[in-house]
């Protein structure tokens, strides 16, 4: 038994518990326990740690904080002190004004996204504590700028104290602590961590379909006795956008109609900032009035519009 200790306690660090947990591991006898399994063990004092081979590179797996347990008489059951940490992306909605797993979106508007991760149960126990945020941007979204980018912790700015990298080659962001112990005093195992960031739809986004997909996974410190990693299940936020498909054709004989210029105005957009402009060639909005023609078929399209209402007013007939 440890003074002070019970079957769920987490032992910091820097405690006496766990730097003789550090101590002997790997110079006294060594068994390998099954998890789940009945498993035969010498009566004895044991230290139960978690197999670093079984951490390294794993996915929603964490080692636990040392257990001291004496073995010999009744069966023993060891529950491991430890917990994988999450993360969740979501997308500001340009209507509600909130985050959210899906939003709508303009050619060329810009959008915020969130990224919110929290860290392991056990956190008090590691030295250090490596922690990474990769985003992965689809084709059709860009960062805005890397200014943009925004971390806290507990809601304290560490922006400054984390590392940033933008890819623009395979769209990737990265927001990387190499200890986040060192971001900020007073982390424990209620911390979350924050990041924000502003981005923008581009012409090569989805319109319509499956949307443009933003996903992002974690990779944390995941073994308090070695210097394994690990990450966690990925997290996805969507930004739709869609096309207007306008027909002309004569009322009497169906007969479709080339020539005829069109102006199309935001009348009922999700966000009042984009109200009362004009949809251009590519969809995106402008002050100035864009003339859609009708072709031989008697039709036009234009993609990338935002989800809302619209003015289609024809100032040209064929």
């Amino acid at each position: 038994k440890v003074t002070g200790t019970g079957s769920t306690t987490i032992v910091d660090a820097s405690s006496i518990a766990n730097q003789i947990a550090v101590a002997v591991s790997g110079k006294a006898a060594t068994e390998t326990l099954d998890s789940g399994k009945k498993n035969t063990l010498e009566s004895g004092y044991w230290l139960f740690v978690t197999n670093a081979n079984s951490t390294k590179d794993a996915v929603n797996k964490a080692g636990t904080s040392p257990i001291f347990a004496v073995v010999g008489g009744d069966a023993l059951t060891i529950t491991p002190k430890t917990g994988t940490p999450t993360v969740n992306k979501t997308i500001k909605s340009d209507q509600a004004g909130e985050y959210g797993k899906v939003a709508d979106s303009q050619v060329g508007q810009v959008v915020e996204y969130k990224l919110a991760g929290t860290v392991a149960s056990n956190i008090a126990t590691y030295s250090t504590y490596s922690y990474t945020f990769t985003d992965e941007l689809s084709a059709g979204i860009e960062l805005t700028s890397i200014d943009d980018v925004k971390v806290t912790i507990d809601g304290t700015d560490v922006t400054a104290k984390a590392a940033i990298h933008y890819a623009d080659t395979d769209n990737k962001l990265t927001v990387a602590f190499d200890n986040l112990f060192a971001a900020k005093d007073g982390i424990n195992a209620n911390s979350n961590v924050t990041v924000t960031y502003k981005a923008k739809l581009t012409s090569a986004a989805v319109i319509g379909g499956a949307g443009n997909s933003n996903t992002v996974a974690l990779t944390y410190s995941n073994n308090p006795n070695t210097d394994s990693k690990g990450t966690s299940t990925s997290s996805a936020a969507r930004d739709y956008a869609f096309k207007l498909h306008l027909v002309k054709s004569d009322k009497a004989t169906n007969q479709k109609l080339a020539g005829a210029k069109f102006t199309i105005q935001t009348t009922g957009a999700d966000g009042a900032e984009s109200n009362d402009r004009y949809v251009q060639s590519d969809g995106t909005l402008g002050p100035d009035a864009h003339k859609f023609e009708t072709g031989a078929d008697g039709t036009f399209d234009v993609a990338g519009l935002d989800a809302g209402t619209y003015t289609v007013t024809e100032v040209a007939a064929p």
